[in-house]
């Protein structure tokens, strides 16, 4: 899968510098977050699934599930 351009809505908060992985249905990239200066990965949804309900409410649900999560081998949402 073609991994997502940058989105500009992303841009304003993130500088991507390179892509870390894709997969069935997201890319991940490891960008530096903007006036805190500090190393983040940033998941971006597929472009063509974005109009998909079903795929953007599986995206949401793992970014909560995940959020839950609280240790130190996990990162943070």
């Amino acid at each position: 899968m073609q991994p997502n351009p940058f989105p500009p809505r992303c841009a304003a908060k993130f500088v991507p510098e390179r892509l870390l992985a894709s997969g069935g249905f997201a890319c991940v990239y490891l960008a530096r977050q903007r006036g805190l200066d500090r190393p983040v990965a940033v998941k971006l949804l597929y472009e063509h699934l974005l109009d998909e309900a079903d795929e953007v409410a599986r995206f949401r649900d793992e970014a909560k599930i995940t959020a839950s999560f609280q240790h130190p081998n996990i990162v943070t949402v």
